[in-house]
């Protein structure tokens, strides 16, 4: 049976100030960041709460300059100064995927540590918080699917058509990602070889993405796939390259056996 998604988005609201669902999966997501590190700090030889700022001032600025410039340029080219008009909406999570993984180079730089040992960690609660902002989409009635007549279609305020309710599939397939990930997390392979679960994340994510983008309301680019066809399949070969290289050089042991000698 359709849906209608009436579900305000706004938890609280007080004169001009309101405190939106998707404002608290930020607020969740820095929190749960701090703590995973907290966790794993002394085997990453980090102070977390410094990890954690370079890594959440890196994906707020990749997500808002990947939205700018990967999908609106000639607009924010032309109005530059809509870059920070942050408030109006606009993350992309290529851009905060890049911009993440820069910040936690140059910090593992900075601290003299392995950054794909860093992003290893980091990425394996990244998915539960990507799940949890998928809802946050579906609760603002944007990223929508195309019209269908399947039974479980969604009717979103002010858009015309029963729709997919993309925002859900993508929230669990995010889901899947996170206790993938966790259940390989400790496995000897994985924990022995630097940028395995980051590169397999990457592919999961990249191929997953790919197919429910046939299912989003955008606009053909080439040969008709969308744009984030595109970004999704580049985002599975790097995947792909990186989990290779991690095979053949990112055994930690060797590593270390050779700085022994």
């Amino acid at each position: 049976m359709p849906f209608n998604q009436t579900i305000n988005p706004v938890l609280i609201s007080i004169g001009l100030v309101e405190i939106r669902f998707y404002g608290i999966i930020y607020i969740l997501g820095l929190l749960g960041l701090l703590w995973w590190l907290e966790k794993n700090k002394k085997e990453l030889g980090i102070d977390p709460a410094e990890a954690t700022l370079y890594l959440f001032i890196g994906m707020i600025i990749g997500a808002r300059l990947g939205h700018c410039f990967i999908y609106n340029a000639s607009f924010y080219i032309s109005n530059p100064l809509q870059i920070l008009a942050i408030w109006n909406g606009g993350m992309s999570f290529f851009g905060g995927l890049v911009g993440a993984f820069i910040a936690g180079y140059i910090y593992a730089r900075k601290k003299n540590i392995d950054p794909w040992i860093l992003a290893d960690r980091v990425v394996v609660i990244a998915p539960f918080f990507l799940f949890l902002g998928r809802i946050a989409n579906f609760l603002n009635s944007e990223l929508y699917g195309k019209i269908t007549n399947v039974s479980w279609c969604v009717y979103f305020p002010g858009v015309y058509g029963c729709r997919h309710p993309v925002q859900i599939y993508e929230a669990l397939k995010n889901l899947l990602i996170f206790i993938i990930l966790v259940s390989l997390r400790n496995k000897s392979w994985f924990k022995n070889h630097r940028a395995s679960l980051f590169s397999l994340f990457l592919i999961l994510y990249g191929s997953l993405r790919f197919i429910f983008s046939f299912l989003r309301d955008e606009p053909i680019l080439l040969l008709g796939l969308t744009l984030n066809h595109y970004l999704s399949l580049l985002l599975l070969l790097v995947g792909i390259a990186l989990l290779i290289w991690s095979g053949m050089n990112g055994d930690i042991r060797k590593t270390r056996k050779r700085s022994k000698r």
